[in-house]
């Protein structure tokens, strides 16, 4: 068992390395021996869990089996969330620290040009920006959306300037692009000029 303390609302990932065993990795609020208090847990060989967007506080990484000695690194990040333009922090991506995040776009403003990847013009959408510290596959998906709600994926530079780097189908609401190391937008925007809802996207990085 690890104990550590967030000073401010973060993304935490713990990581293991040498377990030798399958085993149960588990991040933890509180009390660290209350089951109730667990946050996210992930069983496997050398397992990494995320828990996203945690307030303040002190929390536990709770490690269950195994007959090696294992290494526990705790890392914690800004958290990562789709915002309403280019103008906020980028997020860490990488094929340790997949992103699964929700949103909504009924209240958000149309700040990204869409017309590029054959969205109408106005539809109002969400920003991720991410960084990427070594080459990779992006790859996202909308997972789930409200049922009138069509939306379209980009990837763009990171300011959102310019020409998109690649747009992604709108049936599937997917894309999937080779990138260099460098911060860079993924954009959610609604297909028609009226479309805006609830979302999940799932992002990985291989």
């Amino acid at each position: 068992m690890v104990a550590f303390e967030l000073d401010a609302p973060s993304d935490v990932q713990i990581s293991l390395v040498g377990s030798g065993a399958l085993v149960t990795a588990a991040i933890r609020r509180a009390n660290c021996d209350d089951a109730e208090a667990e946050v996210e847990c992930a069983t496997g060989f050398d397992p990494s869990v995320t828990a996203f967007n945690q307030p303040a506080g002190i929390y536990y990484a709770f490690i269950e089996g195994g007959d090696e000695a294992v290494t526990v690194t705790v890392e914690a990040f800004s958290p990562a969330s789709f915002e309403d333009s280019c103008d906020g922090d980028a997020t860490t991506l990488s094929a340790d620290r997949p992103l699964t995040l929700s949103g909504n776009t009924t209240d958000l403003a149309d700040s990204v040009d869409g017309t590029a990847c054959d969205a109408d013009a106005g539809g109002k959408d969400a920003v991720l920006r991410f960084r990427l510290d070594a080459d990779a596959l992006v790859s996202a998906v909308v997972t789930e959306a409200d049922a009138e709600f069509e939306a379209g994926l980009s990837l763009r530079p990171a300011d959102c300037g310019g020409a998109p780097i690649s747009c992604g189908a709108f049936i599937a609401s997917a894309i999937a692009t080779d990138l260099v190391a460098g911060e860079y937008a993924l954009v959610l925007d609604g297909v028609d000029a009226d479309a805006s809802g609830q979302f999940t996207v799932s992002i990985t990085a291989e």
